[in-house]
């Protein structure tokens, strides 16, 4: 090939799409295509001029229709966030602190009797010692003390008044003093577990700052990995050197270590549901305190925090895998596809490790297809686009498993609403905002029939549903003279504001894809402005709805 013609050719199509250098290779294909294994499919020159110079091709009366469809969508985002903001804020409106008394031991002792009978049961993470008293809470855990009137208390006000002061102690004692133990390590882990009954309700960015908090702490508190220790010059790696970094080790009692546990599962669950920031890793040490804490058995519930910490590993291993953080592997939809075959594989040997009596058996197979929808949701990116048989595939093992997240949610009776930990509500959300992404999911190439998904599963039924067990819910309370949290209370209007949001997206984009042409000729996707709409859909106020 001569200098004059190798300056005239454009570069080969899978280079043009990574923005990379294109070299002339050994044969017919470029030196990347020929390493890396790909169709090398060369471009002429004159689509370099048609794209730069000449808009002929180009319909530009649809392009202009699908720049007004993006302001549409982006319009009706905005004004449904703004809706559901005015409204949580004219429902929510600040309650005035009402200082009350410090619950008698008695009191005290009642509740954290009902804690570990009821709520404990989908936490097992703080496992009340059987030598445990009230008297010993005031003495030596002043946090888990203040925290478990926040969970437990039947009036709002009294709830409000307790979350204050257990915020303000455990703020000043890690921020301000600089403290750390085992005792504010329990508590902040409990106030995070349960705090969508705290007042006011925590937004996103503060919830991410409480897990930020609490992941510092198990630095303060030397739960460490194998990175941490071998550092060299470090303190840790000279008792390591000395072979004291063991003695260490066995001194942690089991308390500690699901402490610890209980930490990487919240951190984890919490930070994928709500895309906030990357779960905590699972590290050797990790492992060492699960099989420590399964070889013992102390109690029943160990076998059920193996297994949300074994879920929870997994999730980390999906967000990493699929995110490339872990993997080397080649740029292109056939590899996607090959991990997720491979992390169905896994997924395969976790289901079959589940066992446990209903209702933790429905909190574990939620917490299963979570897992699912964190590795389904894939095929509304661009990862699988350009692989159309493996993205149906995806697509549709997508719409199965949102079915059967919420057919599992919908088995928990509606009486447990109030036990269940912040976890199980971070699913749900994150179950519905997969929900409306795959009932308006569509491919502009036709390869996918959005009607199927529409005959398997109905937003506005399924946020219907939800919002009677809610009133359920509340009945059952108001008949026991509980007072329901407000998160609990706006429901019913929350409802109608998601299924209203749901519907105007839905408008939105089938005024956009009635604008799309029928075909893309060949050549002409480059010259189609790069907007993916299912992107756009991903953010909003209907992901983090339960945080408002």
């Amino acid at each position: 090939m001569s200098a004059s013609e190798s300056t005239q050719l454009k570069a080969c199509r899978p280079c043009s799409k990574a923005k990379v250098r294109c070299d002339p290779g050994p044969s017919v294909a470029c030196q990347r295509c020929h390493r890396l294994g790909k169709d090398c499919i060369k471009q002429a020159p004159r689509f370099h001029k048609l794209k730069h110079n000449n808009m002929s091709y180009v319909d530009v009366g649809r392009l202009e229709r699908k720049l007004d469809n993006v302001t549409s969508l982006l319009t009706a985002s905005r004004r449904y966030a703004e809706g559901i903001n005015s409204h949580a804020n004219v429902a929510s409106p600040a309650r005035e602190v009402v200082w009350v008394s410090e619950p008698s031991d008695q009191e005290t002792e009642d509740m954290l009797k009902a804690f570990h009978q009821s709520m404990a049961l989908f936490f097992p993470f703080l496992v009340r010692s059987p030598s445990l008293t009230a008297h010993d809470l005031r003495t030596q855990k002043p946090l888990l003390r203040l925290v478990i009137p926040v969970i437990f208390y039947k009036n709002v006000s009294s709830q409000q008044a307790h979350a204050v002061k257990s915020r303000e102690y455990w703020m000043e004692q890690l921020l301000v003093k600089g403290e750390h133990g085992l005792d504010l390590f329990q508590g902040l882990l409990m106030f995070i577990g349960w705090t969508q009954l705290t007042l006011p309700m925590p937004r996103v960015t503060l919830v991410n700052n409480y897990l930020h908090l609490l992941e510092a702490q198990v630095n303060n508190l030397d739960f460490r990995g194998d990175s941490k220790s071998g550092m060299t010059g470090s303190v840790f790696s000279y008792l390591k050197d000395f072979g004291l970094d063991e003695r260490l080790r066995d001194s942690r009692t089991l308390e500690e270590l699901r402490a610890y546990l209980g930490c990487f599962y919240l951190v984890t669950m919490v930070s994928l549901c709500l895309d906030e920031k990357d779960p905590m890793r699972y590290t050797d040490y990790t492992e060492e305190c699960c099989r420590a804490v399964e070889a013992a058995a102390e109690f029943e519930s160990d076998k059920h925090l193996i297994q949300l910490v074994r879920i929870a590993q997994m999730a980390a291993k999906i967000h990493r895998t699929l995110n490339r953080h872990e993997i080397d592997v080649p740029n292109g939809s056939a590899s996607t596809a090959m991990i997720i075959r491979l992390l169905q594989k896994d997924m395969q040997q976790l289901r079959d490790s589940l066992t446990c009596e209903f209702p933790q058996s429905a909190i574990v197979f939620l917490h299963y297809h979570t897992l699912e929808l964190m590795i389904y949701r894939t095929a509304m990116t661009k990862l699988l686009h350009d692989h159309p048989i493996p993205q149906i595939d995806v697509l549709c093992a997508c719409v199965e498993a949102t079915k059967s997240f919420f057919d599992t949610f919908f088995t928990i009776p509606s009486h447990l609403y109030l036990q269940l930990p912040y976890t199980i509500w971070v699913q749900l959300g994150h179950g519905l905002a997969i929900l409306s992404r795959i009932l308006i999911h569509s491919d502009p190439r036709g390869n996918w029939d959005r009607e199927y998904a529409r005959q398997r599963l109905n937003f506005d039924a399924t946020a219907d549903t939800f919002g009677l067990k809610v009133e359920e819910a509340i009945s059952q309370a108001a008949a026991e003279d509980i007072e329901m949290p407000p998160i609990f209370t706006q429901i019913k209007n929350r409802v109608v504001m998601w299924k209203e949001g749901h519907a105007a997206r839905c408008a939105t984009l089938d005024r956009w894809n009635q604008d799309q042409p029928q075909a893309i000729a060949p050549g002409m996707d480059e010259l189609i402005p790069d907007v993916d709409v299912d992107d756009m859909l991903m953010t909003g106020s209907i992901w983090n709805f339960f945080s408002l």
